[in-house]
């Protein structure tokens, strides 16, 4: 075999919101955007639309039902999904409610 019938294949660059953890930064970043500015819940096509790279939609699925699992964003079948997880420190240091 010679040298000249020997080709190398070189893999296409990623782009940021391809990988999977990227792209869950990023739909957490719309979400928490969106409740900033008051614009109630936001469908699967919007968030898709509004990320920077090419993320697959069955990639934004499987971000999204796992923020639902983890309790930090809930879905509306009809009207899409909303950044829920309640955050301020103030609330969390109440009396009677148990230190983990």
């Amino acid at each position: 075999m010679t040298a000249a019938a020997v080709t190398t294949r070189t893999l296409p660059r990623r782009r940021p919101a391809e990988t999977p953890r990227a792209a869950l930064r990023e739909v957490e970043r719309i979400l928490r955007g969106a409740l900033a500015n008051d614009e109630g819940p936001l469908k699967l096509p919007e968030v898709r639309r509004r990320m920077t790279g090419n993320a697959s939609p069955a990639l934004i699925r499987s971000i999204i039902d796992e923020l639902v699992r983890t309790g930090r964003i809930t879905e509306s079948p009809t009207k899409g999904v909303m950044w829920t997880l309640y955050e301020n420190p103030r609330f969390w240091r109440k009396k009677g409610l148990i230190r983990l």
